[in-house]
Parts: structure tokens; sequence; C-alpha cells
């Protein structure tokens, strides 16, 4: 997904995706309880989903909202 990791630099139009998914989830009652459960507590407004998303995820690999995008992919069956 990434040209360089340590930048975050996606490849062309993959940043978009995530954002518009990322985005989707947050704003869907059913998706925000799926997948935001875990972090209910640090997200209160919309503000602060935007900082969690750039946010290097607990594995420090990959920001929370790049590994969103992952857990929804490998659920979508």
């Amino acid at each position: 997904m990434h040209g360089d990791v340590l930048t975050g630099e996606c490849n062309e139009g993959l940043r978009d995706l995530m954002k518009g998914i990322c985005w989707k989830v947050y704003r869907d009652v059913k998706f925000r309880e799926r997948y935001l459960k875990d972090v209910e507590n640090e997200i209160r407004t919309e503000e602060e989903y935007k900082k969690w998303l750039m946010v290097l995820d607990t594995s420090g690999e990959m920001v929370n909202g790049c590994r969103l995008t992952l857990n929804i992919w490998k659920d979508r069956r």
C-alpha cells in the first residue's frame, strides 16, 4: 500500500479511498459500534477522530486509519 513506510506515503488514490471508508465508519452507528468500540472513549468529536486516524496504531507499524481500513477489508465477506 505504501511506497515509503517511514513517511506513510500511500500509492495514488489509496489515501482518498481510506479516508472515505474511515469517515463512513464514523458516521454509521452500526459500523462505529463494530469497528470503534475499543476506542470510543478516546473519540468524542470529529476533530478527535480525525487526529486518531493519523496516530500510529498499537503495533507502531501504521496509522490507525490504515489499520481500520485493513480490518474492514478483512471482514468484507
